[in-house]
């Protein structure tokens, strides 16, 4: 497949984005389930632009922005809560609410579902194409 082919198909499974698993959370006492769509590069690249690392911690300055900061901030756009097995958005403004309330444990399990999905996951879809480009040698010895 061709480039202009492989864009167009990237373009068409748009609709189809990469989530998270389920993330299990509590809230005054009541179980839910939040999954977080990935977002466009434009979009990650922006918000990891807007938060820089948080001083004394080394996570945020090997990535080089607040990876806490940066997972409420796509939320709004990214985050979805799943009641009886139906994704539903919310507003920002209840996601705003939502991360002043959420258990610390909950919060950090979120940023780190969503690192994964837009830094990790996409390295190793990276490597996998980079491994595919590598020319096959040729397995026959030459014969003398």
């Amino acid at each position: 497949m061709g480039f202009r082919e492989s864009l167009a198909k990237a373009k068409e499974s748009v609709a189809d984005r990469v989530k998270t698993p389920a993330i299990p959370v509590v809230l005054d006492g009541e179980p839910f389930e939040v999954v977080f769509y990935r977002v466009d590069s434009l979009e990650w690249s922006n918000a990891t632009a807007k938060f820089p690392p948080r001083p004394g911690v080394p996570l945020d300055a090997a990535h080089g922005y607040n990876i806490a900061a940066v997972a409420r901030e796509i939320s709004a756009v990214a985050g979805r809560v799943v009641e009886d097995g139906v994704e539903a958005e919310q507003t920002a403004e209840d996601w705003a609410d939502f991360w002043s309330v959420v258990a610390p444990a909950s919060a950090r399990l979120i940023e780190v579902n969503v690192w994964h999905l837009h830094e990790r996951d996409t390295l190793e879809e990276i490597l996998r194409a980079k491994k595919a480009l590598k020319p096959r040698r040729n397995s026959r010895k030459k014969s003398a």
